[in-house]
């Protein structure tokens, strides 16, 4: 007996019943309808260790052959700590987006999520994330 709880002891969590909860996963495709000054959808993609951010500010209707598509895009990497996602974006910003990409997104939950800015996200779970290179 005094052998299988020693056992126990030594297999069991290491800080407590929290030690094996999940944290959400960042991972997948998340949208904003509009926030403040941006007043079009704001879509992130988040592959493994990139993302992408999609400004869809005047897209060009199908079938239309447009001078500009209306869709601005960004690439960049991030990295978590805890439920703080932190967001490095390469390159220069558009200086048609409305709103400077975010630097942080906050996971509330598995299906929603927060910039810094205080723009709400919702994930798609109908869509996988898409990484264009």
């Amino acid at each position: 007996m005094r052998l299988a709880l020693m056992f126990l002891m030594a297999c069991g969590p290491k800080d407590g019943p929290s030690a094996h909860a999940r944290q959400p996963s960042v991972e997948g495709t998340w949208t904003s309808s509009s926030c403040e000054a941006r007043t079009y959808p704001r879509i992130l993609r988040f592959g493994p260790s990139e993302v992408q951010l999609e400004d869809r500010i005047s897209p060009c209707p199908e079938g239309v052959t447009c001078v500009w598509s209306g869709v601005v895009h960004r690439q960049g990497t991030w990295q978590a700590d805890g439920t703080r996602i932190q967001l490095t974006w390469t390159g220069e910003a558009d200086p048609r987006m409305a709103m400077p990409a975010p630097t942080e997104f906050v996971l509330q939950d598995d299906a929603h999520g927060r910039t810094e800015a205080g723009c709400a996200y919702r994930r798609h779970t109908d869509a996988p994330p898409v990484m264009k290179p």
